[in-house]
């Protein structure tokens, strides 16, 4: 991850506490974002969320989407937020789109890596590596 943040000129937080709407239950702590931004307070939009999972990636995907809305709130825009699940060996890439959830079908081995790195980089370069043919679009229901 580090190496990828410094590649793209992006900057990684870890751990980072991320209070965006606490009455709404925002809160939190991100295990790692990614941002355009040198420092949280300036208005540069976080790129993607990536939530460490130690054994699942399913039970990692309600957090992930909270803060992946977190995100788009402090951004204060309708830009995309991306964000990724991983066991370590495993990731599965998302995006937030307005109230519309992209969740890519694919699960990502760690090996072979390179897959792995261009969906990251696409991600951080303004790319759309998340929506293709067969993914789900997931939107809520009333």
């Amino acid at each position: 991850m580090i190496t990828l943040a410094l590649e793209l000129n992006k900057t990684l937080f870890s751990g980072y506490p991320f209070e965006v709407q606490p009455a709404q239950g925002l809160v939190g702590q991100c295990d790692y974002l990614l941002s355009r931004s040198p420092r949280m307070t300036d208005s540069y939009p976080p790129i993607s969320l990536i939530v460490e999972v130690k054994r699942d990636l399913d039970c990692c995907l309600p957090h992930c989407l909270v803060e992946m809305v977190a995100a788009e709130q402090f951004n204060r825009s309708d830009a995309p937020i991306y964000g990724a699940l991983t066991t370590g060996l495993q990731w599965q890439f998302l995006k937030l789109e307005g109230n519309r959830v992209t969740i890519k079908r694919t699960v990502y081995q760690f090996e072979p890596f390179n897959p792995v790195v261009a969906m990251l980089a696409g991600m951080l370069t303004a790319g759309d590596p998340v929506v293709e043919t067969g993914d789900a679009d997931v939107e809520p229901t009333d």
